[in-house]
């Protein structure tokens, strides 16, 4: 069952060609158990393991998007937003009193 191992300049291009074709259908293969997208950003969903969560409104959703919905959801994503403007409108002044433009 063991095949010598050789090199690709070594191969025939009919060679060549079946290797391809091998390589094709076992990639078919793998991506054919990925059977579901995620309901948000349509990234494939292994249908082997369980990787993803579920929303009552829209399905299965990949784990980015469920941590997007979940800081959604506990409004920590405005907090974030906040505080960046915040330190954003501090920085601002300070280059102002800084400067006396005013």
């Amino acid at each position: 069952m063991f095949t010598e191992i050789r090199k690709l300049p070594e191969c025939t291009p009919a060679e060549i060609e079946e290797i391809c074709s091998i390589n094709l259908y076992t990639l078919q293969r793998l991506f054919s158990f990925c059977k579901k997208n995620c309901a948000n950003c349509e990234y494939p969903l292994s249908a082997l393991e369980e990787n993803f969560s579920s929303i009552s409104a829209g399905g299965e959703i990949c784990q980015a998007c469920h941590a997007m919905e979940s800081s959604v959801n506990a409004r920590s994503w405005f907090r974030i937003a906040h505080t960046a403007w915040l330190d954003e409108q501090r920085a601002k002044k300070k280059i102002i009193d800084k400067n006396n433009y005013l």
